[in-house]
């Protein structure tokens, strides 16, 4: 518990993560929507997904802008689903996760400020009812052929270099 006159909860750390929630979120949410903001929290920390996002970033230095922007915005959709689906598994109700991701944001628009923006909420509150189909499948897909297409790239551009270096050495 951090005392912290905004209201935070996150979870932050490579090593050895941890999950923060500032004092004012216990009075703001009912017992089982705090219990399922932990819980979903927990999963983070559990999966190490800050130092995940790290290195997935450090990866994507080297790909062009809109398709990196598009697959860590992928990623951060999944890692929430995947957090969202972990805390339903240890008893929480997709209506106390839905009601505490709709608090949660209606805190961040009165602060001023968003940890959670409000179409990655309605996105996920459309997985979580069934309304939208999980982006899963898709992600991974967007993600696999990306990858592919810089390996290939990479590859195309050592081998012109080394057919030039070929060339000049012939010659």
């Amino acid at each position: 518990m951090i005392i912290n006159r905004k209201d935070l909860v996150f979870t932050a750390g490579f090593l050895s993560p941890q999950v923060f929630v500032s004092s004012n979120i216990r009075s703001r949410l009912e017992a089982n929507e705090y219990k399922a903001v932990i819980e979903h929290e927990f999963f983070h920390a559990r999966n190490y997904h800050p130092l995940k996002k790290l290195l997935l970033e450090l990866f994507l230095f080297s790909f062009p802008r809109f398709i990196a922007s598009r697959i860590m915005k992928s990623y951060e959709e999944l890692t929430e689903i995947a957090a969202d689906d972990y805390a339903r598994k240890r008893g929480a109700t997709n209506k106390e996760i839905a009601s505490a991701l709709v608090k949660l944001w209606e805190i961040d628009a009165h602060m001023g400020y968003y940890a959670v923006s409000f179409l990655q909420t309605r996105s996920r509150i459309g997985t979580i009812t069934g309304a939208k189909e999980s982006v899963f499948k898709y992600s991974f897909l967007f993600l696999l052929i990306s990858s592919l297409f810089l390996f290939l790239m990479i590859t195309f551009i050592n081998g012109q270099e080394l057919l030039l270096s070929c060339k000049i050495a012939y010659y």
